[in-house]
């Protein structure tokens, strides 16, 4: 299916761009500790 296909790739788009903002987060605090304490 296409459509299933597409989603696929939006979804793993969205999570490749969630870690770098998550890795750009972490090197901007410099504290991990405190953002997973946040989360």
């Amino acid at each position: 299916m296409q459509i299933g296909k597409e989603t696929g790739d939006l979804y793993e788009n969205y999570k490749t761009i969630s870690n770098r903002f998550d890795t750009v987060s972490n090197c901007l605090l410099g504290d991990t500790t405190t953002i997973n304490t946040i989360q």
